[in-house]
């Protein structure tokens, strides 16, 4: 332990070894962000094109329902 500090102290080896650690802690940190933003883009994308567009044939067949229903009369 006490020559890690040493070499800690002294710009040795365990500098450079920590500063690849942080830059590679870094990179992934980014690389997570980068990829819940593409989950997040997906998300939005599949709520476009597949959850609206159900939605609109929804409320079509409740006007369809709607014009038979007064075309027989009951309303």
């Amino acid at each position: 332990m006490d020559e890690l500090f040493k070499s800690l102290g002294a710009n040795g080896p365990a500098w450079t070894l920590v500063a690849i650690l942080i830059g590679l802690c870094w990179t992934l940190i980014k690389m997570l962000l980068t990829e819940k933003d593409k989950r997040i883009d997906d998300a939005n994308r599949y709520q476009t094109d597949l959850v609206k567009p159900l939605n609109d044939v929804g409320k079509t067949l409740e006007r369809i329902e709607d014009k038979t229903l007064i075309a027989k009369g009951r309303r």
